[in-house]
């Protein structure tokens, strides 16, 4: 009797141990996305869905050349995950963290769409949030030199003409120092001359 009930005790908390370790693989491995370039993702990098933290991701490596990032969700958010999801790479500011961005698509697609099984793939991947701030940036900078080597703007006027930029340098140096007297007629001149060749860039 006493080995019966100490196989029975033994058998229970076999099934006990299987089941917690079922339920916590399960989580890490929920979702699986594949990016041309995980670049600053790893473990518990954030997941949001639609904007709101929702999970985080479990780990990411290589599969035949192609970055495999798997994450986990909570199950409520899991609930949105369909063929109507589109993954991205997003970033907080041009210096912040990296994290995976979830779009769930609009509730006409998701009734239209198939469920994510756990452990699927989410298929529809977007271009990088950060990689698109940086590239608009950058095509900011590039027209803001253009317009200086060429003369237009306020700034290629100021490289151009060393005397309005002597007139809004001294109009700058009174700005900085407290003074009870208002009004400035470099300053007047020097913005004057400045929106006379045109608009800031």
């Amino acid at each position: 009797m006493a080995l019966r009930r100490s196989s029975t005790t033994a058998l229970l908390a076999l099934v006990a141990v299987s089941a917690c370790d079922g339920a916590m693989s399960g989580g890490d491995d929920d979702y699986v996305v594949v990016l041309r370039d995980a670049r600053g993702l790893r473990a518990r990098s954030p997941v949001f869905v639609a904007g709101i933290e929702a999970g985080e991701v479990a780990r990411a490596g290589l599969v035949d050349g192609e970055a495999h990032v798997s994450f986990s969700l909570s199950q409520e958010h899991a609930a949105l995950m369909t063929n109507a999801a589109c993954a991205s790479i997003g970033q907080h500011g041009l210096t912040g963290p990296m994290h995976i961005a979830i779009d769930p698509g609009t509730p006409e697609e998701r009734r239209r769409a198939r469920p994510i099984p756990a452990g699927g793939r989410i298929r529809c991947v977007r271009e990088s949030t950060s990689e698109r701030s940086m590239s608009e940036a950058a095509a900011s900078a590039a027209r803001i030199l253009e317009q200086a080597a060429t003369g237009e703007g306020t700034i290629g006027r100021l490289l151009r003409d060393p005397d309005l930029a002597a007139r809004l340098e001294r109009f700058l140096d009174r700005e900085c120092t407290p003074s009870p007297a208002s009004g400035d007629p470099d300053a007047s001149e020097a913005l004057g001359g400045a929106d006379a060749g045109g608009a800031v860039p």
